[in-house]
């Protein structure tokens, strides 16, 4: 049975449009819908966005590319995790403020 998701997509101006998308719920119902074809196409291409992502990280970790080599040769993909909100993120920030940075910055946020 397909799994029917609400997708978000932002313009350029910030505004977002919401539309339905049924999705395929496996790999046997995404070759079947799809094409096998088109299915490990998807695949790849996300694969290829994952791998590009180790390399880069690596990159700035300034590693040598033998020990980017070795990262690559070790990386298994795995399910993705939400990352945090904005909102989450800015409270993680906050917290490490001094108490004057905080009250600094509570008092031009309620200007």
């Amino acid at each position: 049975m397909p799994d029917i998701r609400v997708v978000k997509a932002k313009t350029g101006d910030g505004d977002t449009y919401e539309g339905k998308y049924s999705f395929p719920a496996s790999l046997a119902e995404a070759g079947s819908t799809l094409g096998e074809a088109v299915a490990l196409s998807l695949l790849n291409g996300s694969l290829t966005v994952d791998v590009q992502s180790v390399m880069r990280n690596g990159i700035k970790a300034e590693k040598s590319p033998a020990e980017i080599q070795k990262n690559l040769d070790a990386y298994k993909p795995g399910l993705k995790k939400r990352g945090r909100t904005k909102a989450e993120k800015v409270r993680d920030e906050f917290d490490k403020l001094s108490s004057e940075e905080k009250k600094e910055l509570l008092a031009r946020l309620t200007k």
